[in-house]
């Protein structure tokens, strides 16, 4: 019977590790698959890791990998971030409960960069503040997660919080002699200026980035530090200047092809060319932008541009066109409202899951702390009980000690009356009471 049941647990031990064994191969057949396919077909990398979470027996924290990985090709690859987020909520659940914070920090950063990119700017700060208070970090990754904040407060607006952030991250990356992510914060720090109407400030930091871009032949960076000291001489009033700087940054974005930069450049000239009240050309502007991809910039920039192109419409009594414009801007912002509603009712369902998280969380902490405080009671009773034990040891061994000692004693008086009785002829009881009596 006994050597069944060890062939049994034998077998169910080898089917187990012979799983796992497999398990850990298909994880990283399929990663190195995903990684193949990611670039070239990123639908099919989608597909693939799928196929695993479905049909394969994986660990938790290889879900929560394939969960990221999946998360990050919906967001850089397909530029798909609500599908992105999803999957960055998924792996951030399992991380949290494996209790790996460097890996919840970088989900929670992927969360708030994509509720950022969906013009949520609300849930982007406070997940990112969220990222911050993760334990154990090390110094970079709080400074990226800084960086980024300080950007979406920005956004909001909140220019004077923005700036103490990016103002302590330049100096924090000039004394660890960090140049890239040193002059990315001063072009942040730039824009923090000229959004808030500080263009002087704003200029300064913007020729000194150009200065960089210009030395490390970095086209991308140099395009939109040209592109925004054109638009601070706009603001300046200095209109020559503004087209000469609008219009070389325009030739720089068009070699990198990013449809975002591109409709900033044809916005900045449209403003422009209002000013300079040429219509025509502002109208050319305008129109250019308006044919870019509206799935690939930013949907208020892109309104932006039709607002624009209303405006000049109206004046030019083109009311054909001035409904189609308006038809656009309903067609764009028409799926907002709805993916809205989908990442306020998401968002929802993480705080439930978080609030549940901490509920028990803090269950565990009672439950750890009655159990140590029942391991002190425990230990306190066993302490005196030792010590009683202890003690009636010690009197036991003390009282043996004195019967001992009395029977000596009662042996050596028993001896002297023996003796004294028969060396003098007495009788032994009257020469006891006689002893007893002195």
């Amino acid at each position: 019977m006994e050597k069944i049941l060890l062939t049994s647990i034998s077998v169910v031990l080898c089917l187990y590790l012979t799983m796992v064994k497999l398990s850990a191969m298909d994880y990283q057949t399929t990663r190195e698959k995903v990684k193949e396919l990611r670039k070239s077909n990123p639908e099919k990398a989608i597909i693939t890791i799928e196929e695993v979470l479905d049909e394969q027996v994986i660990t938790a924290l290889e879900r929560a990998e394939l969960n990221y990985l999946q998360g990050e090709i919906y967001y850089f690859e397909l530029s798909d971030k609500e599908n992105a987020l999803g999957q960055f909520y998924n792996a951030l659940k399992h991380f949290r409960l494996a209790k790996i914070p460097k890996r919840e920090y970088d989900c929670l950063v992927a969360i708030a960069l994509s509720f950022h990119n969906l013009f949520h700017y609300d849930l982007a700060v406070s997940y990112f503040e969220e990222a911050l208070n993760v334990s154990g970090l090390d110094t970079l990754g709080i400074k990226r997660a800084e960086y980024n904040l300080a950007r979406t407060l920005r956004t909001q607006k909140k220019y004077s919080r923005a700036e103490i952030i990016l103002k302590q991250l330049c100096s924090f990356y000039e004394t660890t002699n960090n140049l890239g992510r040193l002059y990315s914060s001063k072009t942040a720090l730039a824009l923090n200026y000229l959004d808030s109407g500080a263009y002087g400030e704003s200029l300064r930091l913007y020729n000194d980035v150009l200065d960089y871009a210009e030395f490390n032949n970095d086209q991308s960076r140099k395009s939109r530090a040209i592109n925004s000291i054109g638009f601070i001489k706009l603001k300046q009033n200095e209109f020559k200047e503004a087209e000469e700087f609008l219009l070389r940054g325009l030739e720089l974005k068009k070699e990198s092809a990013n449809q975002q930069t591109l409709l900033v450049s044809y916005l900045n000239l449209g403003e422009l060319y209002t000013e300079l009240q040429k219509p025509a050309q502002a109208l050319k502007y305008y129109q250019l932008g308006s044919e870019l991809d509206p799935s690939a910039v930013n949907h208020l920039n892109f309104i932006e541009a039709l607002d624009q192109l209303i405006l000049i419409s109206k004046d030019q009594n083109d009311l054909a066109s001035v409904v189609k414009y308006h038809e656009q801007i309903a067609e764009i912002q028409g799926p907002y409202v709805a993916l809205n509603e989908r990442l306020e009712q998401m968002h929802a369902r993480y705080r439930a899951e978080r609030v549940k998280y901490m509920h028990d969380q803090l269950e565990l902490k009672d439950q750890l702390i009655q159990s140590q405080n029942r391991n002190i009671i425990i230990g306190i009773i066993l302490f005196v009980v030792t010590i009683i034990a202890a003690v009636v040891v010690i009197i036991q061994q003390r009282k043996r000690a004195v019967d001992k000692s009395l029977r000596a004693w009662l042996m050596e008086k028993n001896k002297l009356l023996y003796f004294i009785a028969g060396r003098y002829k007495l009788d032994l009881k009257e020469v006891q009471k006689e002893l007893e009596n002195r």
